[in-house]
């Protein structure tokens, strides 16, 4: 009986938490807010080492921006499922951002809609708690 009343106060533990922080209860994925999108910035699964560890993404060239930045792809109805390309290999990290800060990539090639680009003043993006970043590495295994 113990064990059962135990379980169920765990249960409801995981919910309230997975509710505070904007979390899928079941996959443990980024929920988007209101005000926000989540995004993916991929990169190398060397690279990734170095990004948990310093909390920084170095910037993207200027490439149709007309500013040095840092790159992510995301939408406002992500649901943890898109591709985004780049799927079998490399890794990327996914979080939340402010809409305010996301700079669309100007492009009318429909396949272009989900890019974006934060303006970090040509220096380093810094990943801050709040972004809630998850870090996930793709493996390929042909």
């Amino acid at each position: 009986m113990g064990m059962a009343v135990g379980g169920i106060i765990g249960g409801a533990q995981g919910l309230k938490y997975a509710k505070t922080n904007g979390l899928d209860p079941f996959s443990g994925k980024l929920i988007p807010k209101e005000g926000s999108t989540v995004v993916r910035h991929h990169t190398s699964p060397q690279a990734m080492a170095s990004i948990k560890n310093s909390q920084e993404i170095t910037p993207s060239r200027d490439s149709g921006y007309g500013f040095k930045g840092t790159d992510f792809e995301g939408s406002p109805n992500f649901n943890g499922n898109q591709n985004f390309d780049n799927y079998q290999n490399g890794a990327f990290i996914e979080m939340r951002l402010s809409n305010d800060i996301l700079i669309p990539y100007q492009s009318p090639h429909p396949a272009y809609s989900n890019y974006f680009r934060v303006n970090s003043g040509g220096g380093n993006f810094v990943i801050n708690p709040g972004n809630q970043a998850q870090y996930y590495i793709n493996l390929k295994f042909w």
